[in-house]
């Protein structure tokens, strides 16, 4: 596989959630990884060749002042998307996809922390909801929330940064084919995959006033869940497993 030249954290001023997530694809694809203190941007040598990773949430890249290739995160851009964090351990995600099975039977969630930009859009849809239904939205330590997607109707996510975002949490529900509900996800993945709504997710609008008729309609109906559910794993495995992001890095090396 690869032979890489990663920066070591320094605490830069990325974030180390996304500094482990791609050092962890490049470990479990066994590369050969050395490690240097290096410059503040996220440069990483694949084979020779420097690749920015632009992590930051919004859409546009984060630098145009240098002439890099450029993996970016929540990308519009189909010739430089990566895609976004979701797992930190994939042998978890590995055990997990094997043995979890979402049927869309059971309860409603929406366990997101309401904080920073999404202090209120969050605050103000968990209400919403509870509201009108019996809803869980108490965090729950992160094996037990993977774990759920197996006893759950549905999950609510309302995204972090903007509200048209794919959440790391709903990637990962979406991963172990968890039917999953959030305003419009615009961004691509790699090889030119597109999330598209009723097909991947169920979409609401964004500012989520037919929420309740949405949630109301899914609960009747068991088989459009479990097909969105399947859909979207189907997606994730096609575009954001550590050996799809291996063949897509693949693609961009000596372009």
């Amino acid at each position: 596989m690869f032979k890489i030249i990663f920066p070591e954290f320094r605490n830069q001023r990325y974030w180390r959630i996304h500094f482990e997530y791609v050092l962890n694809i490049f470990k479990y694809l066994k590369c050969d990884i050395l490690y240097q203190n290096r410059a503040q941007d996220f440069i990483v040598t694949i084979d020779g060749q420097d690749f920015f990773f632009d992590h930051a949430d919004y859409t546009n890249v984060e630098r145009k002042d240098f002439n890099l290739p450029t993996f970016k995160f929540h990308c519009l851009n189909s010739s430089n998307a990566f895609s976004p964090v979701s797992f930190g351990d994939w042998d978890q995600y590995y055990s997990l996809k094997d043995k979890l099975t979402y049927n869309g039977v059971g309860y409603l969630t929406s366990r997101q922390r309401p904080y920073a930009g999404a202090l209120q859009r969050r605050t103000d849809v968990q209400n919403l909801l509870k509201k009108h239904f019996k809803v869980q939205t108490v965090l729950l330590d992160q094996k037990l929330y993977l774990k759920e997607v197996s006893r759950i109707l549905t999950s609510v996510f309302v995204p972090g940064y903007c509200n048209n975002m794919l959440d790391r949490a709903q990637f990962q529900y979406m991963a172990l084919g968890c039917a999953t509900i959030s305003p419009n996800l615009p961004e691509m993945l790699p090889f030119n995959q597109v999330l598209i709504p009723g097909k991947h997710y169920i979409r609401c609008k964004d500012d989520y006033s037919d929420l309740v008729d949405i949630v109301k309609g899914a609960a009747c109906e068991q088989d459009y869940l479990k097909g969105i559910g399947n859909n979207a794993k189907k997606l994730f495995e096609e575009t954001s497993t550590p050996e799809k992001l291996g063949e897509w890095i693949a693609l961009h090396l000596k372009r």
